[in-house]
């Protein structure tokens, strides 16, 4: 009896360790995540457009050489969160100063408002040291119900 008994407990206790271990770490992990600023975003001007049935993020930056990428998205309740990183041009080459239009497809549905964050860095900065700032916020460009009652409307 005795021998059931400290088994049972020592039974708990690990179990207890486990899922102790595993809420610590899922802490740490959410500590570690993206970093967000209060002030507005002081990078090239970012629009988006409704392309067929995603979004399409266009940035109008003032020459050649920016490389924008999608570091991630996060669905929310109401809304999609999109972060992007503008990486400015390396500065070893030149470049036209011309104006340049970017395109940059994204996975969002454009039935779902979408919220921007970009991130301004250098060209061989660590996406480590990032700080994202508040680009835009668009509201739906069509309804789901709209776009599921008549599949053909884009062809």
């Amino acid at each position: 009896m005795v021998s059931l008994v400290c088994k049972a407990r020592s039974t708990l206790a690990r179990g207890v360790w486990i899922v102790g271990l595993s809420l610590v770490s899922g802490a740490m992990v959410a500590c570690g995540g993206t970093q967000l600023s209060q002030a507005p975003h002081e990078g090239p001007p970012v629009r988006v457009e409704a392309t067929g049935d995603v979004w399409t993020l266009v940035a109008e930056v003032p020459e050649s050489g920016w490389q924008w990428s999608i570091e991630q998205t996060r669905p929310v309740f109401d809304r999609d969160l999109l972060y992007v990183a503008a990486r400015r041009p390396n500065p070893l080459f030149r470049y036209a100063q011309n104006p340049v239009t970017q395109r940059l497809r994204t996975p969002i549905p454009s039935f779902r408002p979408i919220e921007v964050w970009v991130a301004v860095i250098g060209f061989d900065a660590d996406m480590d040291d990032a700080v994202y700032a508040r680009a835009l916020f668009s509201p739906p460009a069509t309804t789901e119900t709209d776009a599921q009652a008549d599949p053909d409307a884009t062809r």
